[in-house]
């Protein structure tokens, strides 16, 4: 999809409907209209009258902030193991609460992950394939649910729904524009080979000129050798939005914010004292290529051309990499300072995480869309002192974005919320008032730059991953934590292949699932024609 000279905000969609309202105004509930639709195409409409009570009989419904990220690696946390990394607020979030330190996104790819855990439900439950897919709207999300219990639902920022609904299930949504339908078919996806303009091109920023441009928007950069889009200036609207929510919220009405940063996504820009914070610092190399599969060196070399990164980049890249870190993880502490001075924070459970990893330069790959540790694994930190979550608590056992909607269950007692879904509760876990049981998790992609459908799936110290009519690779992160060594045709490792692979097909038709993805794929072709 041809993205170039399109404003983030996007000026053929009515203000409104893509995120216009502000804090300060009257809460709207927007139903979105096909771009371009007049002014009867837009309806706003007030959302109903909540008949239930704010708070129960052991006091105040706990305030929920979900703080969720783009793309970014757990490995760059310094409570994550990275003692290069300067990120003193989640590391402190961490110290207040609990880190699940294997934590897997359910889908590589923006979209499908962040739809994923919206609904609770497996992409094919779904049918969420790519990056174009559009979420159904009879799926009730766990904003339908915090509504229903009498929540303020907000979303500020990014949570990526493609077409006409931008809602589902929030009542208002802040500062993200309106994505449509889209699709190309698997095999038709041409060769990019903006590696190079993407990770490659580090852009640095005077810090005079992000201050002076903080209020305005993100824009798409026509190509002149300068990177498709910059990021920076809507994440701090973003972060603007929630420090003023926050300074006006009333502890009489339990809320439910959820802050979407689009940092730390490519493209490399950054700020120049955030780059140069990294000057001197032993920022690791990546780790060597490895035993890639098939597909996986296909994607690298013949889709994206990372067999031509110059390596005298790979340190630039990555030290411009920790800066964005760095510098959403100053947004974070705005947004957590705002908490602190608004009364709020005793009676709120902050939550950060993010939709799926980047693979920064390790096996000499970068972005996501597969199934290494890099890609599919996302920081999970929750904290909430005061109500009962264990402060520095590290809990081990793999957990996925799945288990997200079942927390938020938990956490405000909706026991009569019979939505069907594939993930487990942590609350328990997050007060030391269970064990997690090891479970198998899964990570699928059935993006259009692969030849059949793929999942992962990691148990115990185990993963496998699986790319239809393309391979297989098993790796025992205990002993090969940098995934160096595929075991999958060691018979000394056949018994464990065989159950992995039995825990991936269960209840996964692939190939009815491969004949899915086609067909909707064919039918959003037609859509963008």
């Amino acid at each position: 999809m041809n993205l170039e000279g399109r404003d983030i905000i996007d000026k053929s969609v009515p203000m409104a409907s893509v995120g216009a309202v502000h804090p300060g105004n009257p809460r709207l509930s927007w139903r979105f209209a096909r771009s371009g639709a007049g002014q009867d195409g837009l309806s706003q409409t007030r959302p109903q009258e909540r008949d239930k009570s704010v708070s129960n009989a052991a006091g105040r419904k706990p305030n929920i902030l979900f703080i969720i990220s783009d793309e970014h690696a757990p490995q760059t946390i310094g409570c994550m193991g990275a003692d290069f990394a300067h990120t003193p607020t989640m590391d402190r979030l961490a110290e207040r609460g609990t880190l699940f330190t294997n934590t897997y996104c359910n889908a590589a790819l923006c979209v499908p992950s962040r739809a994923s855990m919206m609904s609770g439900l497996l992409c094919d439950r779904i049918g969420m394939w790519d990056n174009g897919a559009a979420l159904p709207s009879n799926f009730p999300t766990w904003a339908h649910m915090m509504r229903d219990a009498g929540y303020r639902t907000v979303l500020d920022g990014k949570m990526h729904f493609c077409g006409p609904d931008q809602l589902h299930g929030f009542e208002e949504h802040w500062l993200e524009a309106a994505d449509p339908i889209w699709s190309c078919r698997r095999g038709e996806e041409a060769p990019d080979g903006t590696a190079y303009k993407l990770w490659s091109h580090v852009h640095i920023r005077p810090d005079d000129t992000f201050a002076s441009d903080r209020t305005s928007q993100c824009r798409y950069i026509k190509p002149n050798g300068r990177p498709d889009k910059d990021y920076h200036y809507i994440d701090v609207a973003r972060k603007d939005a929630a420090v003023e929510f926050l300074s006006n919220q009333s502890a009489d009405e339990p809320f439910c914010l959820t802050v979407g940063f689009i940092y730390p996504h490519y493209p490399q820009i950054c700020s120049e004292s955030a780059f140069h914070l990294y000057d001197g610092v032993d920022i690791p190399a990546p780790t060597p290529r490895g035993d890639l599969s098939k597909r996986v060196r296909a994607w690298s070399d013949e889709v994206w051309g990372f067999n031509s990164f110059p390596p005298e980049q790979i340190p630039r890249a990555r030290q411009a990499y920790m800066a964005m870190v760095t510098m959403l993880d100053g947004w974070i502490a705005e947004v957590l300072d705002a908490l602190e001075r608004s009364g709020l924070a005793e009676n709120t459970i902050v939550i950060y995480s993010s939709d799926h990893g980047d693979m920064w330069g390790e096996h000499e790959l970068w972005g996501k869309c597969l199934h290494y540790e890099q890609s599919t694994r996302v920081p999970l930190i929750v904290s909430a002192p005061s109500l009962g979550v264990q402060q520095g608590a590290r809990i081990d056992a793999p957990v996925s974005l799945l288990d997200v909607y079942p927390t938020f269950r938990d956490i405000i007692g909706a026991e009569d919320w019979c939505a069907d879904l594939d993930g487990r509760s942590l609350w328990a876990a997050c007060r030391g008032a269970e064990e997690l049981k090891d479970v198998p998790v899964f990570c699928d992609y059935y993006g259009s730059d692969t030849e059949g459908s793929e999942r992962m799936v990691r148990y115990k110290q185990y993963k496998l991953n699986y790319y239809h009519r393309q391979g297989i690779e098993l790796f025992d992160l205990s002993s090969d934590p940098h995934e160096q060594v595929n075991l999958a045709d060691d018979p000394a490792y056949a018994e464990v292949r065989e159950e992995l692979l039995a825990m991936c097909m269960a209840d996964w038709d692939v190939e009815a699932i491969d004949a899915a993805v086609l067909a909707d794929q064919n039918r959003r072709v037609l859509i963008n024609r």
